[in-house]
């Protein structure tokens, strides 16, 4: 097949940040100012052959969205189009190694260039598995795929009794593991933490915090996390010196997890070098399959776990994170957010398969989901 053409659609969701519980689907949109009426934005990619198959990608960008789409336009469709394909994962990797090395030399080598490789990259992984009639994960994993991954909750707050409440809900649905967000003071932080864990037991619970810590006092924050049996301590320090990261993993049990603000494996070496974290969260639509592939090949070498990270999108980055979590022998646990599944649900064609805390692998070919087109095309504004 011959790829004869590369889209970019600038998505909006009006108003998408006023619902109360999108702060649980994306606590950091708490450091973020957000503005009534703020909309959700992510760009959608669409790789079409000249037999007019199709596929989808999502790259997740919370401001100017038509930088992404630009790039897709003017930087990336060049590369593709016109090209012949065959549906092989090296194709890809050669096309992604094609489109990184159009900018490098620039140092355009993450931010706005990376984000709209990723939804390129989707997009030609959705078609691969189209064209060979097979779910993603199944071309990258054949019968090792998994049928279906673990969850863990984004927990939706302070531990109130209504909190706490819908924390038991979920924990009688099937979720066993739940993740809180350090939003205040560390006392807060774990009261919450000691709230929960009567609910779930302590080893099920994770912190995120959001980039709070201080590095000169952190190592008595992870003696508390350390005494409870923490699932793991998130993005403790700014993502990007490695050297404060490895000095407190060095004085913890609980392990360290970093990875969603990087694009490459590239950004993440340094970090595996330095013994930093035990667990990688790659984000799908920053990095895209093949490079999430990548960094889950370097963090299987350095024994670390794979716990793929989530953001609100349309449906083709949640599915995109189901079949590389499904395909990756080394993927512990997938997030969960009603919020995110509810906007995937609406957009997309299959509603999202979850039941009993497990999201079941999407088994038809590609991503394994259809988008609504006239929904899209509604909120589409470029």
């Amino acid at each position: 097949m011959i790829l004869t053409s590369v889209e970019a659609l600038i998505i909006r969701i009006p108003g998408y940040w006023d619902a109360p519980d999108r702060a649980a689907a994306y606590p950091a949109r708490e450091i973020e100012p957000v503005a009534p009426g703020e909309a959700l934005e992510t760009v959608l990619a669409r790789v079409t052959t000249d037999t007019g198959l199709a596929g989808w990608g999502e790259s997740q960008v919370f401001s100017a969205p038509e930088v992404a789409g630009a790039i897709i336009h003017s930087i990336l469709k060049p590369v593709i189009e016109g090209k012949a394909f065959n549906g092989a994962g090296l194709e890809i990797e050669a096309f992604w190694n094609a489109m990184y090395n159009r900018m490098r030399t620039s140092g355009q080598t993450g931010g706005f260039m990376l984000d709209a490789m990723a939804a390129v990259d989707i997009a030609l992984w959705d078609l691969a598995g189209k064209m060979h009639r097979a779910p993603i994960a199944a071309l990258i994993a054949g019968p090792r795929a998994k049928k279906e991954m673990e969850v863990y909750l984004n927990s939706s707050g302070a531990a109130s009794s209504q909190n706490l409440e819908c924390a038991r809900a979920y924990r009688a649905a099937g979720c066993r593991k739940f993740k809180i967000f350090h939003r205040g003071c560390r006392r807060e932080l774990l009261e919450e933490y000691d709230a929960l864990a009567g609910i779930c037991g302590p080893e099920n619970i994770a912190v995120d915090a959001l980039w709070r810590l201080d590095p000169g006092k952190a190592a008595g924050f992870g003696a508390e996390l350390d005494r409870r049996g923490a699932l793991w301590l998130e993005c403790p320090f700014a993502p990007e010196d490695p050297a404060p990261h490895a000095a407190l993993a060095a004085q913890m049990r609980t392990p360290i997890a970093l990875g969603e603000t990087y694009r490459t494996h590239f950004e993440v070496a340094p970090f595996f070098r330095m013994g930093a974290m035990r667990i990688v969260q790659p984000a799908l639509g920053r990095c895209g399959i093949t490079e999430a592939l990548r960094i889950a090949r370097a963090a299987e070498r350095a024994g670390a776990l794979i716990v793929p990270h989530l953001t609100p999108a349309l449906g083709p980055l949640l599915y995109a994170t189901l079949q590389f979590a499904a395909a990756v022998a080394n993927c512990l646990l997938v997030p969960y957010s009603p919020a995110l599944v509810e906007t995937a649900d609406k957009y997309c064609v299959e509603p999202v398969a979850f039941r009993k805390g497990r999201y079941a692998a999407p088994l038809a070919p590609g991503l394994g989901m259809s988008l609504v087109e006239p929904e899209v095309r509604l909120v589409a504004v470029a």
